[in-house]
């Protein structure tokens, strides 16, 4: 049983030293105040690679109609990888109402590593914004960037992304993905970046062609990661826009199906991962969510055990809720905190389960 109690120990504090580590970060980073120049004076290339997205891409195109910033200092750059729904049409029809927006279709499927690459080296701006075909932008999206960007230059921008949501399953998604979200944005603020979202990315062109292999193109899926990663050990400089206003709005999952299939597919790439920083922070949240499990089925057969599942959990849900707490109270989603204790419970379960299923698969993007 001593032994039990030691390793419990060593994985509590490893996790403890993790989230105090990561609300530190948090607090550490600084909202986007007034600018101090005319945000209006940075060209803007805005990158998307889309595939199969006919029910989500008149949105999306429609939110970068509507943008706030001006027409004349920006660019859409949007490839259609060789979709087999009427993607292709719709954007085809949609770009041609506007000067600035420009379509390119790939005729054979070559993933969306291949289109992104093809956008950067074609684009005109030096400022890229990457994002993802089926998210809704707020109309002052651009504006909140191109600020950020004048205020503090940096050659990657990571930004903050959320779950639009209607369900109670959907919910306990988003609230998923708002910690790690929150985790990558806080994990920059004390500069130790380890993970970012493709979904709303900001970086130089000019970092970007300087890497040999930026996004790491054995590897299907993950190019916004690997381009972290790769710009990290290159000692590139990388913020955070914290900002409600520059926050990308994406879908949750319909199904759990989809769900598992989504995060086997981020789990999947991390055996690729060499960063120190992001394979300690994943070896803590697995190790105490596995520590967690095996203490609980063995209290079934030695029950005083029990004891040990019920101060672990205890310990993670306390600097899991502060986390939380803080960065809900920040993007408006305090609401998703009454999924806080089901969704501890669930993670018990399901993150040992996507690590094992997830690491022994290869995924591939749609």
């Amino acid at each position: 049983m001593l032994i039990v109690y030691i390793i419990s120990l060593i994985i509590a504090c490893a996790y403890i030293v993790l989230l105090y580590a990561l609300i530190r970060g948090w607090n550490k980073l600084k909202n986007t105040g007034k600018d101090s120049k005319n945000p209006f004076s940075v060209f803007i290339s805005l990158i998307v690679s889309a595939r199969n997205e006919e029910k989500y891409i008149n949105g999306f195109l429609e939110s970068i109609a509507k943008q706030s910033y001006p027409q004349n200092l920006f660019e859409l750059i949007i490839i259609d990888d060789a979709s087999e729904d009427k993607t292709a049409e719709i954007i085809q029809s949609f770009c041609q109402r506007y000067d600035h927006f420009k379509s390119i279709s790939f005729k054979n499927h070559k993933g969306k590593k291949t289109a992104v690459d093809f956008a950067v080296k074609n684009a005109k701006g030096n400022l890229i914004v990457q994002t993802d075909a089926d998210c809704i932008q707020q109309s002052t999206w651009l504006e909140e960037i191109a600020k950020k960007y004048q205020q503090k230059p940096a050659q990657m921008i990571l930004a903050p992304v959320l779950m639009n949501y209607s369900s109670g399953f959907e919910a306990m998604q988003a609230l998923d993905f708002l910690s790690l979200m929150a985790s990558g944005m806080a994990a920059a603020g004390f500069n130790k970046p380890i993970m970012n979202n493709a979904a709303n990315l900001i970086f130089e062109k000019t970092a970007y062609l300087n890497l040999k292999n930026p996004n790491f193109k054995q590897v299907s899926s993950g190019d916004d990661v690997f381009f972290l990663l790769n710009l990290k050990k290159n000692k590139g400089k990388i913020a955070v826009l914290k900002s409600l206003p520059a926050t990308v709005y994406t879908k949750p999952e319909k199904t759990l199906k989809s769900f598992i299939r989504q995060r086997k597919r981020w789990t999947s790439k991390s055996r690729y991962y060499r960063d120190k920083d992001i394979i300690f922070t994943a070896l803590s949240v697995f190790l105490i969510n596995f520590a967690m499990l095996i203490s609980l089925i063995t209290s079934f057969s030695i029950p005083k055990v029990f004891f040990v599942f019920l101060l672990i959990f205890f310990i993670k849900s306390i600097f899991d809720f502060i986390f939380l707490y803080r960065i809900s109270h920040f993007f408006r989603q305090k609401k998703l905190l009454k999924y806080f204790v089901p969704v501890q419970i669930l993670n018990i379960f399901f993150v040992p389960y996507i690590v094992f299923t997830g690491l022994s698969v290869s995924v591939q993007w749609k």
